[in-house]
């Protein structure tokens, strides 16, 4: 079979095609580019769109959880499409169920106390002229048991591009204890400031916070004098540093300690002050201020001490009288009997008094007395004790005697001073004095036999002619 020839092409129709082909590949490749980068930018717009949405339900969320954590309530009014929301927290806020939320703008607003509405549409209307179109107000809006709830509302106006408001948004945030919280505080600083006691306040390192009138009235330190510094600067000196770290340790373990103190005032006066002073502890338990209430009580503890002057010393003489003159012998057997050492006890009687007294009348015998009492004081030590048991008896307590010869020196002394004359006002007394003494341990251990004993022995020295001094047992 006969092999035909292939048909021949122009070389220029050839060239041709093949230059189409080219070009047509060329414009497919490129096509297929476009489309993997119009491809490309899908996907990335794809997951920018799924990124900002995250970004978005985060935000949500995160608004979300803080409304709740601070149990804000949230409420948004549009203006223009005439509707209204409020969050189911802002129900809760007034004890409302959820249902309510749905309530119209007007129903809410009847719920704002009827003292208050003026203050509140006040802020309404005030925001519409703010520049920053924010407001803030505090009012009380009427709860589900009738009761009224203290609430901060704070929002924000939202203006179209004329400028008009379109939309009020913002939060409500129960203040209730807040506020009750503050008038109690602002009728507590009332109070403190109208009291007649004195009050001051100091941080927990006792560095003074402020104090009330009545505290500068009776220490005459003006607030701005004290400010910062520490309440020690009133003190007398009258306590020492044993009484203050007893203070101390009253107060960080029991948080409280009462007691009466002497201070000094600016103008350097002392004076007495009964004084409460409390620790106020932190919510974690740890000490924040301290608060010490005083009153002025100089004037109480003078009269206090007038009584017991009264209940335990002669009116006359200003001795002891019987009750601290055996309170005086006790103590001295006491001291005594830890120091081994000896006490004598005196028990004196004048002579020749009631004669006196009878002759020349009370007056004089008062003089007299008087005049005895100062005598024999001079005589005695500062340890030793006079006392006068009532008429014309005296007793005394000589401490820390070395020995019988001692005590027959003092009382020898005693007769020899009496036996003087009296120059009273003008008349001449002369008497004399019969004493009697027992001695520790020698006689008695025991106070009361002591001083029974010195009696009996004063008696025996009366009964052998007056003017001598007898110890007890006929010594």
């Amino acid at each position: 079979m006969p092999i035909s020839k292939p048909e021949q092409i122009p070389d220029g129709s050839l060239a041709k095609r093949l230059h189409e082909l080219e070009r047509q590949n060329r414009l497919l490749t490129e096509g297929l580019k476009q489309a993997d980068r119009l491809r490309a930018l899908w996907n990335k717009s794809v997951e920018d769109l799924k990124a900002t949405k995250r970004r978005l339900q985060a935000s949500e969320e995160r608004f979300s959880l803080a409304m709740e954590g601070a149990r804000d309530g949230l409420w948004d009014r549009d203006l223009v499409a005439g509707t209204h929301y409020f969050s189911p927290q802002a129900c809760r806020i007034l004890n409302l169920p959820d249902s309510d939320c749905v309530q119209g703008w007007e129903w809410w607003m009847e719920r704002v106390h009827p003292e208050d509405m003026e203050k509140f549409r006040h802020a309404l209307n005030s925001t519409e002229q703010a520049s920053d179109g924010r407001f803030e107000v505090t009012v009380r809006l009427r709860a589900s048991d009738n009761s009224y709830r203290w609430v901060l509302c704070r929002g924000i106006t939202l203006r179209d591009s004329t400028g008009a408001p379109r939309r009020f948004i913002g939060t409500m945030a129960d203040m209730t204890e807040w506020v009750m919280a503050e008038q109690q505080l602002r009728l507590g600083a009332q109070v403190i400031k109208a009291t007649h006691e004195g009050v001051v306040v100091t941080n927990a390192n006792a560095e003074i916070l402020s104090v009330n009138p009545a505290f500068t009235t009776m220490t005459g330190y003006r607030e701005e004098d004290v400010l910062g510094r520490n309440p020690a600067m009133l003190q007398s000196g009258r306590q020492d540093r044993e009484f203050y770290r007893n203070m101390w340790s009253a107060l960080s373990q029991q948080g409280h300690w009462h007691g009466e103190i002497w201070n000094r005032r600016q103008d350097g006066s002392i004076y007495a002050e009964e004084l409460s002073i409390s620790a106020i502890r932190d919510p974690s338990g740890q000490i924040s201020h301290y608060v010490g209430i005083f009153s002025d009580i100089t004037e109480r503890m003078k009269r206090e001490e007038v009584m017991r002057r009264l209940a335990f010393h002669d009116t006359l003489t200003g001795l002891p009288n019987r009750s601290l003159f055996v309170d005086r012998v006790h103590q001295a057997l006491r001291q005594a009997h830890r120091a081994d050492q000896m006490v004598a006890i005196l028990f004196m009687d004048l002579d020749r008094f009631k004669q006196v007294n009878d002759t020349y009348g009370h007056q004089t015998g008062d003089l007299l007395l008087l005049g005895v009492a100062r005598r024999i004081r001079e005589l005695l030590r500062e340890e030793d004790t006079i006392a006068r048991l009532g008429g014309d008896e005296f007793t005394a307590v000589l401490r820390s005697v070395q020995s019988k010869k001692d005590v027959a020196l003092v009382a020898g002394r005693i007769l020899q001073q009496l036996a003087k004359p009296f120059d009273l006002e003008g008349r001449v007394a002369e008497i004399g004095v019969s004493i009697g003494a027992a001695l520790f341990p020698e006689h008695s251990r025991d106070a009361d036999t002591l001083i029974r004993f010195a009696d009996e022995a004063m008696y025996q020295a009366k009964s052998e002619g007056r003017g001598r001094f007898v110890i007890y047992g006929g010594e």
